[in-house]
């Protein structure tokens, strides 16, 4: 995480779990009041040349898109979003 950004939807992490880069798995936390996993974004991070999974719990379509939009707003990270419910 990252300080100085605003994130437009809450982001955190699952404490207890480790990611592919050692630290804990990210975690965006939208508003739906069921806390499903909703699906994941696979980011790449073309600086730090890495990508990781990024879970979306509870979070709505709009939601979605505006995170995707937000991991897609620069040209050295990409994200694509899976949907856990329409694989």
């Amino acid at each position: 995480m990252f300080p100085s950004v605003i994130y437009p939807v809450d982001y955190g992490y699952i404490t207890n779990t480790k990611s592919m880069d050692g630290s804990c798995i990210d975690v965006f936390l939208g508003n739906k009041t069921d806390m499903q996993v909703t699906g994941i974004m696979c980011t790449i991070d073309m600086i730090k040349n890495d990508s990781e999974i990024k879970v979306m719990v509870g979070c709505s379509s709009q939601e979605i898109n505006t995170v995707l939009a937000f991991l897609n707003n620069s040209a050295f990270m990409k994200a694509i979003f899976i949907d856990r419910f329409n694989s």
